[in-house]
């Protein structure tokens, strides 16, 4: 088995339009990260990783309240691999608009097209 890994978390956001070509855009955020990975095999530590994911996307349900809790055929369904992350790096860019040209170059965008994308 070779436990090394890598992981990639990519999100996207809106195109950003220019008056040059090569300044069109878009926001994005990425990170990767490098490590080894496992596969989580004790049920309680399943659980808890399982349960932090319904806590971060599902905050405001309460377990055994709002939704029946975790079942343990559910645990023996279900997959759960850990990363240690040894090191990672990640890029941005999430800036309103794209960088445009100056006006004796190009005439600027009209507005509509920062409405558009």
């Amino acid at each position: 088995m070779h436990p090394e890994v890598c992981f990639e978390s990519y999100r996207s956001g809106r195109l950003l339009p220019s008056n040059i070509p090569l300044e069109k855009s878009m926001q994005y955020e990425a990170v990767v990260a490098f490590g080894t990975i496992r596969v989580v095999e004790d049920h309680a530590e399943k659980r808890d990783y399982l349960q932090g994911l319904l806590d971060k996307y599902f905050g405001e349900m309460e377990s055994g309240k709002d939704y029946r809790p975790i079942t343990e055929d559910e645990l023996k369904q279900t997959s759960v691999y850990a990363i240690a992350v040894d090191n990672w790096s990640g890029k941005r860019n999430w800036k309103d608009r794209a960088d445009q040209g100056e006006a004796d170059e190009w005439p600027p965008l009209d507005e509509k097209w920062f409405d558009h994308y």
